[in-house]
């Protein structure tokens, strides 16, 4: 009996080494490495959020030079509304307080693209003629992921300057592609990448629809 309680022992041990104590190190072992990443990302993330506000902010100064303060503002419900249904992610939100106390807007968001989101930022300020109102005084791509030498040409002048000076009372069409009445403004989509150029001219059209929202408060 004790010779058999023994072994029954050992192979309870003899088991606990083999199945059991490798289970237990590696849940220890995940939960520390858990923890530090946490740790990690908890002191990187404000420090890039920071540096991405910074890019921003420059970018903006480039698009708007006579740019004297930069604020975030909240989104109403109305202009949230106008983001949800074309499915499209707020990232931030300024007005630029401009010389002889003119005021600009830019966004930063995101839009599905045909690889994953597309982030860009679009500005808007008074036009030089009064009569124009408001125009696009540009737009950037400042990620994607899109197809190489297709929808990546998203990021080439000769495609997002097409944007440069259109008036917020205009509407937005992709060429070949939309129909629409009044005062339209077309944009060639790239070649072979009709998906990654509806996707920019969906973002931009919602970020005038918005500024259009913020002129009327």
């Amino acid at each position: 009996m004790a010779d058999q309680k023994n072994a029954n022992d050992s192979m309870t041990k003899n088991q606990f080494r083999e199945y059991i104590l490798p289970v237990i190190i590696f849940c220890v072992i995940s939960a520390v490495i858990g923890v530090l990443l946490a740790g990690v990302n908890s002191l990187t993330a404000p420090v890039i959020a920071e540096r991405q506000k910074a890019e921003a902010a420059a970018l903006m100064r480039e698009l708007m030079p006579d740019t004297t303060d930069l604020e975030v503002l909240d989104l109403t419900e109305a202009q949230t509304t106008v983001l949800q249904e074309s499915r499209l992610t707020p990232i931030d939100y300024y007005v630029a307080t401009l010389k002889d106390n003119d005021k600009g807007y830019a966004m930063i968001l995101e839009v599905p693209g045909y690889g994953d989101n597309i982030r860009l930022l679009v500005a808007a300020r008074p036009a030089e003629k009064a009569d124009d109102g408001f125009v696009l005084c540009g737009i950037r791509i400042l990620a994607h992921s899109e197809t190489p030498e297709l929808g990546s040409k998203i990021t080439n002048p000769n495609f997002y300057e097409q944007f440069n000076g259109v008036r917020l009372n205009q509407r937005l069409v992709l060429s070949g592609q939309d129909k629409a009445a009044g005062d339209v403004k077309t944009i060639d989509a790239i070649v072979s990448a009709t998906v990654s150029s509806r996707a920019v001219v969906t973002a931009v059209q919602a970020a005038v629809d918005v500024f259009n929202l913020e002129k009327a408060r």
